[in-house]
Parts: C-alpha cells; sequence; structure tokens
C-alpha cells in the first residue's frame, strides 16, 4: 500500500548497484511497482535490464501493454509463457478474455 515510499527506497538501493549487476529480481519488482504507479516509461527501463529468458519479464511486459491499452502486443508476450507455470492459467485467461473484450 505504500508504493512510493517502496519505490523510492528500491530506487536509492539500485542507485548504489553497478547497473549491469542488477540482478532480474530487483528489476522485476521495480518494474511492478512501477507500473503500480502508472510510471509506464521507467517500468519499461526496469524490464529492459531483465534477461530474455526469464519468463516473469514476458508476463510483466503482457502486463504493461494491457495497461497501455496495446493489446496486440500484450497477446504477444501472453503467448509465450502460456504452458508455463510463470502465469497462473486463470489469470491467463482472465487477461485473454479481458483483451478480447475490449477490442
Amino acid at each position: 500500500g505504500h508504493q512510493e515510499q517502496a519505490a523510492t527506497a528500491l530506487a536509492k538501493f539500485m542507485s548504489k548497484l553497478d547497473t549491469a549487476t542488477h540482478p532480474d529480481e530487483i528489476c522485476l519488482v521495480a518494474a511492478e511497482i512501477s507500473s503500480q504507479l502508472e510510471q509506464y516509461d521507467q517500468t519499461q527501463l526496469f524490464l529492459d535490464q531483465c534477461s530474455d529468458q526469464d519468463e516473469r519479464k514476458q508476463v510483466m511486459s503482457a502486463l504493461l501493454a494491457f495497461y497501455q491499452s496495446d493489446f496486440e502486443s500484450a497477446k504477444k508476450y501472453l503467448s509465450t509463457v502460456i504452458g508455463t507455470d510463470c502465469l497462473n492459467l486463470s489469470l491467463k485467461q482472465e487477461l485473454l478474455e479481458a483483451m478480447a473484450n475490449d477490442n
């Protein structure tokens, strides 16, 4: 419930690390907080620092595209994680249905 405080604390912590050493976990948490604060450019910057092999990056990218009403990109990202344990099936289905209803 205190996203602004969390974002500030996380930004201070990350500023002390070399950008190349930011683990995916930190970047994903930062991306999640940024997206909740509707700071989508910042969210994308954090996602860009994550490994492309990390399925959580694909899920966050799908959510980011969804928040920005880019439903085609959201579907593309979600299709890369369908069938994995990264995102539970009911949530995937719920997102896909919401996108279908908005199109």
